[in-house]
């Protein structure tokens, strides 16, 4: 298992049920956008850092979701293009030039399972199982609380509310991979409860709090969700050299992917 931080690398990759395919879909045919997130630490420890401890730019292009790392620099190597059309997940690394594919029917698989694991009243809380996610009056803002975790967030209503529908659809896979790579302690489902939430009201987030209460102090970071309604000329051109990469890399093993 990761730190919590390690699992807030890829904080925006959360979301959703089982009905996130055709969420996908939905949006499939909205016109390309992206959302850039940046995680940054505001814990104690993490007041005196200016850059982000983590940073994703998320494009989305004909119904297919490439998920760019930015920071911390060692995981920009990494790329995970996420296309539904094709019932495929492909985790690619720059480095020694492999891809590994997961299905979404094994991560639908796995993420049930890891539902069922536990019937236990302590972990149904602390997983965020039985938690339900609370709004402002105006809507504008929510939050859930879980176990020893608190997200809030305020939103941002994008023009075309198929986009919402995309950025759900994407959060829930990469929430579901998060589960099957066993990179979040717990398992995100309050967060999932959440961004369901969020969608259903065909919002995204824009500026959210996550604090970890701990004996030794609270741990908090702050995310920001950064929503452009375009791609640029350079973000197609990446977009090509991924589809290369595609083709060109080694297929390794899900579980023999680089770290």
């Amino acid at each position: 298992m990761k730190s919590p931080i390690l699992a807030l690398h890829l904080l925006a990759l959360t979301l959703l049920a089982d009905g996130a395919l055709a969420d996908v879909e939905s949006g499939q045919h909205t016109a390309p956008f992206q959302v850039l997130i940046r995680v940054h630490d505001e814990s104690e420890l993490g007041l005196a850092l200016t850059q982000p401890v983590s940073e994703h730019r998320i494009l989305f292009h004909r119904g297919v979701v490439y998920d760019l790392t930015s920071a911390p620099k060692e995981r920009s190597r990494f790329v995970t293009v996420f296309d539904p059309n094709q019932t495929r997940v492909v985790l690619l690394d720059r480095q020694s030039k492999v891809r590994s594919t997961v299905s979404t029917e094994n991560l639908v698989e796995m993420t049930a399972k890891a539902r069922s694991a536990t019937q236990d009243p302590e972990k149904l809380e602390a997983w965020g199982l039985r938690a339900v996610a609370q709004a402002d009056a105006a809507g504008e803002q929510f939050a859930i609380r879980f176990g020893r975790v608190t997200y809030a967030t305020s939103t941002q209503r994008p023009s075309d509310p198929g986009v919402a529908q995309a950025f759900g659809g994407f959060c829930d896979w990469a929430a579901r991979l998060n589960i099957a790579r066993q990179v979040d302690a717990p398992p995100p489902f309050g967060r999932m409860t959440l961004n369901h939430t969020l969608a259903a009201a065909e919002l995204l987030p824009e500026t959210m709090t996550v604090t970890f209460h701990r004996e030794q102090g609270d741990a908090r970071y702050r995310v920001e969700h950064q929503l452009t309604p375009t791609l640029s000329d350079a973000d197609l051109k990446q977009i090509q050299e991924i589809e290369g990469m595609l083709v060109a890399y080694r297929e390794v093993p899900f579980k023999s992917f680089p770290e």
